[in-house]
Order: structure tokens, then C-alpha cells, then sequence
């Protein structure tokens, strides 16, 4: 071969080789944004979840504080601390007042809480 088509041949293949090496980094830089993009994905997903979570907890302990109370709205409550739950052998009309009270007071709250 003539030195001259040798380094034709050889110029030649050295774009081809470039051409092939500029498409495989495309090829990795598209591969590599895709798993990132997977990634991101993957962990909003689990982000969510675990907010979807959080939230159920957070009901979940509102309900059974509502449940709470429900119960102990049938009683009488102390001012001072610690609260003591009562119920007289008689009930005065005011204490019965207060009592019919306190469990609509409770009612309209759990009310409330499923409306929402």
C-alpha cells in the first residue's frame, strides 16, 4: 500500500472511531440521566409514602383521643391537676347540665373530624 492511502485509511478510521466514541457518550450520558430521573422518582414515591403514612398515624391517634374523651364526657372533671373523673351518686341539675354538655360538645367534635 502507498504511505499516502495508508494515512487516508488511517484518518479514516480514526473519525469513524470518534464518531462511535461521541455516540457511546451520548448513549452513557442518556443511560446515566434516565437512572437518575429513576432514582428521583423513586424517591418521591417513597417520600410519599411515607407522608401517607404520617398522615394515618396523626388521624388514627386524633380519632382515639376523640374516642377518649367520648368516654370520659359522661363523667364530672376536677380543676386542678391532676384531673379526676367523677360521676356523684346524685346529680345536681347543673351537674346533669354540664354533663348533657360536655357529651354534645364531644359529639359535634367527632362530627366534625368525619366531615373532614
Amino acid at each position: 500500500m502507498n504511505p499516502g492511502k495508508r494515512r487516508d485509511a488511517d484518518m479514516k478510521r480514526e473519525q469513524i472511531n470518534l464518531k462511535l466514541q461521541e455516540k457511546l457518550s451520548k448513549e452513557k450520558e442518556a443511560l446515566k440521566e434516565k437512572l437518575e430521573q429513576e432514582k428521583r422518582q423513586k424517591q418521591a414515591w417513597k417520600e410519599e409514602a411515607i407522608r401517607e403514612r404520617q398522615r394515618r398515624e396523626t388521624e388514627k391517634k386524633a380519632l382515639s383521643k376523640l374516642k377518649d374523651e367520648a368516654s370520659r364526657s359522661h363523667f364530672l372533671c376536677t380543676v386542678s391537676e391532676p384531673k379526676i373523673f367523677y360521676l356523684p351518686r346524685k346529680l345536681l341539675p347543673e351537674l346533669d347540665a354540664q354533663i348533657s354538655n360536655q357529651k354534645k360538645q364531644i359529639s359535634e367534635k367527632i362530627d366534625t373530624n368525619q366531615k373532614a
